[in-house]
């Protein structure tokens, strides 16, 4: 009966090699990792968007739907998988005014060489 449920869950996420995952931890959610190892059914290895290396117990990090091939790849291409852009801080209404302003600009040019609607 388990077995049924299994594939009746299309959208269960498992642990695997070249999973990536993101810190459970409000103020590291946004630093993400990829699995690289699994060392047994607590801990993994885990390598950083900066490139460290760490060994996290399977709590305290929750899986993100990615999951990205890294066999025969360098760290170097591994790290590129995981990068982020820069976030920006929209916490006030100064940022927000700022964001939205480069965003009307951004398509008022394009628009200008027919590059968009």
């Amino acid at each position: 009966m388990r077995i049924n449920f299994l594939i009746l869950a299309p959208r269960m996420k498992l642990i695997e090699i070249g999973r990536v995952v993101a810190k459970c931890l409000k103020t590291e959610r946004h630093v993400k990792a990829i699995i690289i190892g699994i060392i047994d059914a607590s801990f993994v290895v885990l390598k950083k968007q900066n490139g460290e290396i760490e060994i996290a117990p399977v709590s305290s990090f929750t899986l993100l739907d990615e999951v990205h091939d890294i066999e025969g790849k360098s760290d170097e291409e591994i790290i590129k998988l995981i990068q982020c852009e820069k976030e920006v801080d929209t916490s006030n209404d100064f940022d927000r005014f700022k964001l939205k302003l480069k965003e009307k600009v951004k398509n008022e040019i394009l628009k200008k060489q027919g590059l968009a609607n």
